[in-house]
Parts: structure tokens; sequence; C-alpha cells
């Protein structure tokens, strides 16, 4: 008779430590089945013009917030010619999966015309060509960024953009942010960025 009530203490202690331990499990544990896991954050858009600083433009496309590594963005505005804004994002995991990551927002522009998907790749190739020192004359800057890539139709408008923005960084020196060396592009996983500060200003 010992042994059977022995039995059924030990089965009542198991019983109720594991009720307790279900209890005391993070709630990412109890999620529900089918339940979406969403990411969330904020990324920063340039306003792609001739006379934007190279600080508006290597922080054109950083993403962050809670998920990202990184949790801050950038103190704007950068200057006083400064127009990046700030966009709020959110996805499912099947939409990161699938590439919305990469295109939060379209690109503004001071080209006419130009297909978001050709303003995209002239950021990239803006960034990628000013992170070198800055060739002496307009035609040398022009054909590093190579204009032949991009439409027939909008060559003439990249070119003007492509040789006023030459212009601008021979004024400004082509020294980078506030006299830094310039900062090599970053990507859009917001690993790279700028100073760290609450965003100034949301859309």
């Amino acid at each position: 008779m010992n042994q059977i009530w022995i039995v059924v203490v030990v089965m009542a202690a198991l019983l109720i430590f594991t009720r307790l331990r279900a209890r005391r499990r993070p709630e990412r544990e109890q999620r529900p089945p089918g339940a979406t896991l969403r990411i969330q954050g904020y990324q920063v858009s340039a306003y792609v013009h001739p006379h934007m600083s190279q600080a508006c433009l290597y922080d054109h496309g950083m993403q962050f917030g809670k998920g990202f590594r990184r949790k801050v963005g950038p103190a704007l505005p950068h200057d006083a010619g400064c127009q990046c804004e700030v966009t709020p994002f959110s996805f499912t995991s099947s939409e990161v999966f699938n590439g919305a990551l990469r295109s939060v927002s379209a690109i503004r522009s001071s080209i006419a015309g130009l297909p978001a998907a050709q303003a995209a790749q002239l950021v990239q190739r803006l960034k990628a060509v000013e992170a070198r020192p800055l060739p002496d004359d307009a035609p040398a800057y022009i054909a590093a960024v190579e204009p032949q890539a991009f439409a027939a139709q909008m060559r003439a408008a990249l070119e003007d953009f492509l040789r006023e923005r030459h212009r601008f960084l021979r004024r400004r020196g082509a020294s980078g942010p506030q006299g830094e060396p310039p900062r090599l592009p970053d990507n859009a996983s917001g690993e790279l960025a700028g100073p760290g500060a609450e965003p100034a200003k949301t859309t």
C-alpha cells in the first residue's frame, strides 16, 4: 500500500511540475500555429540630385530598427541642403525572403522620367565612383559612372546630371562629409551607416 501512495505522490508532483514549466515558457515558444513573423524597421531615402552631400548619398538605403544590427538611424538633416526622409516598413518573413527589403521605397530623383531600377543603379554607381579619388575632369567622372549602361533616352539628362555633380564635388573638394574621407557604399541591411541618432523626419 505504501508503494502505491509513493507512486501517486510522484506522479502528482510530476504533473504539477510540468504545468508550472509550461506557464513559464517564453512567449515566443507559445506562438499560435500559423502565426506570421513580421520584420519592422525604417529606411533612409535621399533625394538624388547633383548637389546632394556625400553623407546623403552614402546613407541612402540604410535600414535600421529593432530587428536590424543598426538600431537607430543617422542624425537628420545631414546638412542645410539635405532632403533625406525616413520611411517605416513592415514585412512578413516570407516577403523578406522574396526580396521585399530591397525595394522599400521608390528613389526620388531630379532626373525626370528615370525608371526606379535605373535610379537605384545610378545610386550604386555614384557610391562606388565617389568612394575613390575624384577624377580631375568631368568626362572622366562621367565615363566612370558608365552612362552607356542606362537607357538611351536617359543618357543626355544623365550626362548633364553627372557634369553638374562633378562641378559640385570639385567645389566641395570631394573630401566626403564634414571633411572626412568618403565612406565606402553601404548595403541595404543597415550594417554600415553614418552617425547614430534618432531619425529627424519620418514619412
